[in-house]
């Protein structure tokens, strides 16, 4: 090499608010299931659907986080993507019910 350096990539770190919120989510998840198996049997009736709320609304919450992004970067076909699978699992809640 002759000494010249490589700049630094632009992209480098941009999604770094999303990755750390999926792995807290997923620590989360993982505790509430360990805690689920050790805890007594009255507690994890309590526990249980605490763990099922974090596994659905991570990838909500990422949808969302995304759904702003392509928003603001004006990419209006992601953006109805996302709003049309939102639509679709608004509509299975509100069916399941």
């Amino acid at each position: 090499m002759n000494g010249a350096t490589v700049p630094e990539d632009p992209r480098v770190g941009r999604q770094r608010v999303l990755a750390t919120y999926l792995w807290v989510s997923l620590g989360v998840a993982l505790s509430l299931a360990v805690l689920t198996a050790v805890a007594p049997d009255a507690w994890t009736d309590d526990i249980g659907p605490w763990m099922v709320a974090v596994l659905i609304l991570a990838p909500v919450g990422r949808l969302v986080w995304l759904l702003i992004r392509w928003t603001k970067r004006g990419d209006r076909r992601y953006a109805i993507a996302i709003l049309v699978l939102l639509a679709v699992m608004a509509t299975a809640l509100v069916v399941a019910h």
